[in-house]
């Protein structure tokens, strides 16, 4: 995975530091995402997350020589939008692009289905990682990574 700027990511915390944490995205180095890069984060009010975390951000930037940059909130708005830390659920690496963008899409049928049926919650990232928590009825989740498995890469245009 090459990381380019502004995707969304799906990130596990593999080191805390001082300042901030490193995030295992996939790609070839880890990445940086800062303890202020967080939704009312403060110097003196910082998220305490800890390593094997998942986290669910975009890319702030990606200096030729040193690790990428990531945040958990949206620029525009300095709100999470979405992003930030993902508790319960399960992760599911190797996805193919193609479908992480048909699951990005706007209007995406599987989607707008599968919520129909059940609810759920669903982080999709372009280094090939989905994260995905139904309700709480057995079987739920079973099906949602079914579906997304059978999801073809061209499907979000209907």
């Amino acid at each position: 995975y090459t990381p380019q700027p502004p995707e969304p990511v799906l990130g596990i915390i593999i080191a805390r530091h001082a300042e901030g944490y490193r995030v295992d995205i996939g790609s070839s180095q880890a990445a940086a995402l800062d303890a202020l890069a967080f939704e009312g984060a403060t110097k003196r009010n910082k998220p305490n997350l800890k390593v094997g975390t998942l986290v669910y951000g975009h890319l702030l930037a990606t200096p030729p020589f040193s690790e990428p940059e990531i945040s958990c909130v949206d620029p525009s708005t300095q709100k999470a939008s979405g992003f930030g830390e993902l508790a319960g659920g399960f992760l599911i690496r190797h996805v193919e692009l193609g479908r992480c963008r048909a699951l990005l899409a706007p209007k995406n049928p599987t989607l707008s289905r599968l919520g129909a049926k059940f609810p759920f919650e669903i982080a999709v990232g372009m280094n090939g990682r989905v994260w995905v928590k139904a309700a709480q009825q057995e079987g739920d989740e079973d099906k949602l990574v079914e579906m997304i498995r059978e999801l073809k890469g061209d499907e979000s245009e209907a």
